[in-house]
């Protein structure tokens, strides 16, 4: 449009950098999604694998039409969305599978490490990998604590290990420790 400032050459090249990434990012995403079937193979209760593999499934068919969709449209201001967009997918089914497998005591919630790892591979402005790694966290928090109904102290430590904070490890029988106390425990 007339009288709209000109995008310099840089924004015009950084545009192209998040789209080429966004590119890499989700075909990592299309590789790794279904590859990791093999752990659900080996940890799932056996009434739970086929819907964890549709779902896997169903995924992996989404970010693969996203890596088509990237591969024939130009990279433009709007291609940060591509990491949004794959977060929203990925990062979804991974909460929907902590849900599904006890809420805050699932070890599935280790997946969103992953998807927060890609989601810093952008090239995009700091920003916006924070808002990006925060939807990750808020997602996880959200539908598990809706979801959650038993032993409410978990609540405040499985959440935390995410940003590499962990609950006390005490392997054998003690008192416990305030939820307050275990935070102060790094990792």
């Amino acid at each position: 449009p007339r009288g709209a400032p000109a995008r310099s050459r840089f924004e015009l090249h950084h545009d192209g950098l998040v789209h080429s990434w966004s590119s890499t990012v989700v075909l990592l995403g299309v590789v790794l999604v279904p590859l990791f079937v093999v752990l659900d193979w080996y940890t799932l209760p056996r009434d739970m694998f086929e819907q964890f593999a549709t779902n896997r499934g169903a995924i992996t068919g989404l970010i693969f039409v996203q890596w088509l969709f990237i591969k024939v449209s130009r990279p433009s201001r709007w291609s940060m969305v591509h990491g949004y967009v794959f977060t929203l997918l990925v990062g979804g089914v991974i909460v929907w599978m902590t849900v599904e497998l006890g809420g805050f005591d699932s070890s599935y919630y280790a997946g969103l490490n992953l998807v927060i790892m890609t989601n810093l591979l952008l090239p995009w402005r700091a920003s916006h990998a924070f808002l990006n790694s925060m939807t990750t966290l808020g997602m996880y928090v959200v539908a598990n604590a809706l979801s959650f109904s038993d032993q409410p102290s978990r609540v405040y430590s499985r959440p935390w290990m995410t940003m590499n904070v962990s609950p006390s490890r005490n392997v054998s029988p003690s008192p416990p420790i305030s939820p307050a106390r275990s935070f102060l425990r790094i990792a």
